[in-house]
């Protein structure tokens, strides 16, 4: 059962986001969200929060946040005075972890073989 879960993990979320980058040549930003439960979507809270969501636990991760997706938005390059230099991607798997307590530039855990190995098609026989 591991083995299905973690397969369709990679379909769905993991490798598209691989994807993505390669496609782009890896001149993309990209972020974890790990503030718990780091629930896929809870970081909806935190793009659009206006200051009344009880279920945002940090609000200066909010705000640096708000202002990476926003001067992205406007220049191309995320940028916060309240947080890290927010790199590309790049040949190194760069991203930036949201965090509860820091944000900070992390290796990308999820940029394995197993991606490229699924891009292949070589479980196919059709």
């Amino acid at each position: 059962m591991q083995r299905v879960s973690l397969g369709i993990s990679d379909l769905v979320f993991v490798c598209n986001a691989d994807y993505l980058n390669w496609a782009f040549h890896n001149k993309t930003y990209g972020y974890l969200f790990s503030v718990p439960p780091a629930l896929h979507g809870q970081d909806e809270a935190y793009t659009f929060f206006n200051g009344q969501d009880a279920s945002v636990a940090n609000v200066t991760v909010v705000l640096a946040m708000q202002d990476y997706i926003t001067s992205f938005v406007e220049t191309g390059v995320p940028k916060s005075s309240l947080g890290p230099a927010f790199e590309e991607y790049g040949e190194q798997n760069g991203l930036l972890n949201l965090g509860l307590s820091e944000i900070s530039a992390i290796l990308d855990p999820t940029a394995h073989a197993r991606c490229r190995w699924w891009q292949k098609g070589e479980y196919y026989n059709g």
